[in-house]
């Protein structure tokens, strides 16, 4: 759909083309394809935040993974992102089609924590292998969690108004991240929800009444 396994071929956010094993027990089915586990969590993670009308919208303009040309104008700048001026300041959504992006990062985590690991006092462990030494994956899991939360929602406790104090600079195993979500600077990225309500504003009627479901940032204790 609007991201597939090619994403996830390499990087941090790999994860390997082969059947997965899940531990979810509202799945009937227990092993799934990638492109099958993408597609699930794809599917209620774009439902959470819009509404079943707008998903199933969606699914109606891509043909063979591809977002048809006659797409409706609100939908392809909702995938492929856009450059726009709101209130005399201009923004940038990167598009949930981005490769690094929201879709991405929720996808690799329900990866983590549902298909392949099982969470254990000391760390966690990988399923289905026999001679595997403990992996602690929390440090990947909560960074990787955290880009999800800054790309979807920005900073919660600031959610009606932009945060002055941004872009903020730290520092994580993987190198230095300058995050500008939220931001009042020209030219910030904006996370999913500020887009959306951007939008709302100036073509009233196109996000009425979604559900914008709010997430739980976590802690390297991974709580």
């Amino acid at each position: 759909m609007i991201v597939n396994s090619t994403f996830f071929k390499s990087g941090v956010n790999n994860i390997p083309d082969n059947n997965i094993t899940t531990r979810n027990p509202n799945v009937i089915q227990t092993e799934s394809t990638l492109d099958d586990v993408i597609y699930y969590h794809e599917r209620v993670l774009i439902t959470n935040a819009l509404k079943p009308s707008l998903w199933a919208t969606i699914v109606a303009n891509y043909t063979d993974g591809v977002l048809d040309e006659g797409a409706p104008v609100w939908l392809q700048k909702l995938i492929n992102g856009e450059i726009y001026t709101y209130e005399g300041k201009e923004y940038e959504w990167k598009g949930l089609a981005d490769a690094q992006g929201l879709i991405v990062k929720y996808i690799f985590c329900q990866y983590l924590s549902d298909d392949l690991y099982s969470y254990l006092i000391r760390g966690v462990s990988k399923l289905k292998t026999e001679a595997s030494e403990l992996v602690n994956v929390t440090p990947l899991y909560v960074d990787q969690w955290n880009l999800f939360i800054d790309q979807y929602q920005g900073d919660i406790e600031c959610y009606d108004e932009y945060n002055v104090n941004f872009p903020r600079v730290f520092d994580t195993s993987y190198g230095t991240i300058t995050d500008y979500f939220r931001s009042n600077n020209s030219g910030a990225y904006v996370d999913l929800l500020t887009y959306i309500d951007h939008y709302e504003q100036t073509n009233v009627g196109t996000y009425t009444d979604i559900n914008k479901l709010i997430y739980q940032d976590e802690n390297k204790m991974g709580i």
